[in-house]
């Protein structure tokens, strides 16, 4: 009959199919895909050994890509544009990389230009800058502009410190106005005569560069010098005070002074002693020092 032979075959396939699977009925177990292979075995034989590609031996395929990128990039370019750097810091090769850049041939091929207000560098000095930039590789357009910004910040602290001494010896003639009162003139013209006679235009000098001489203990130093220059300006008697233009409180402090020497009193007071006029005119002078209209 038909149906019994097709039954009979249905169940031919059944059991080649259990035959198939081991008697089991599941799905056999999916087989482990192949290990990919390393990246240098895929290059070509004659390749696999070449230097040029163990660089990517880790990195793989994709690095090799970019690198391949970069060489395409240089591919047409002017090799005079095209710097090769050296490795090491005291490689000679240097000079040739950094001549390249624009740096001059020799130290004196740098040109710097004039700074406004730039105070004078010693030309030994300028000479070892202009060496140190040349070792340094440094090229034309750098050095100028260095030497440029170099300059103005020395001008702007040169001005600051004329600004400072100015206003300083403001200051300082003020405090000395206020304390020698109508005796500054004559006593500051005295004090420089004095740096003249005693240390010569060389000192003058000095203590004006240096500001020094805006010091109030250098000013009283040369002033006391000054009232000892001539015998004129020391007041008569053992162990006066130097004369000379007096401060008002010197003044004060002189009369006081005489006012507790006997000696002194007694030739004030006394018409009739030989040098009674002299120690009227003495404290005739000191009173209009002390006491200025």
């Amino acid at each position: 009959m038909k149906i019994s032979r097709s039954f009979s075959l249905w169940a031919m396939v059944l059991r080649e199919a259990e035959s198939a699977g081991g008697g089991g009925g599941g799905t056999p177990p999916a087989s482990a895909p192949p290990a990919a292979p390393a990246f240098m075995d895929t290059l070509p034989e004659e390749y696999r050994a070449d230097p040029t590609f163990l660089p990517f031996k880790e990195s793989g395929l994709g690095a090799l890509a970019k690198s391949y990128k970069n060489a395409a990039g240089l591919l047409g370019l002017d090799k005079a544009h095209v710097l090769r750097m050296p490795v090491k810091d005291d490689d000679p090769a240097w000079g040739d990389v950094y001549s390249r850049l624009g740096r001059p041939e020799k130290v004196d091929g740098y040109e710097l230009p004039t700074v406004e207000g730039m105070p004078e560098v010693a030309p030994e000095h300028k000479a070892a800058w202009l060496k140190a930039a040349h070792d340094a590789g440094v090229t034309k357009r750098q050095a100028a502009a260095m030497w440029e910004a170099y300059g103005k910040t020395a001008a702007a602290v040169m001005q600051q410190g004329q600004q400072a001494e100015t206003a300083r010896s403001a200051e300082v003639e003020q405090q000395l106005r206020a304390e020698l009162g109508g005796a500054y003139d004559a006593r500051v013209k005295g004090a420089r005569d004095a740096v003249i006679a005693y240390g010569g235009q060389e000192l003058a000098d000095y203590l004006s560069e240096t500001g020094l001489g805006n010091d109030p203990r250098m000013f009283k130093l040369f002033d006391k010098l000054a009232r000892n220059l001539t015998p004129e300006t020391l007041v008569k008697g053992p162990g006066a005070a130097l004369a000379g233009p007096r401060s008002p409180n010197e003044a004060k402090a002189e009369i006081r002074k005489r006012e507790g020497d006997a000696e002194f009193m007694k030739r004030y007071h006394n018409a009739a002693h030989p040098a009674h006029g002299d120690a009227l005119q003495e404290m005739a002078d000191l009173y209009k020092a002390a006491f200025p209209a």
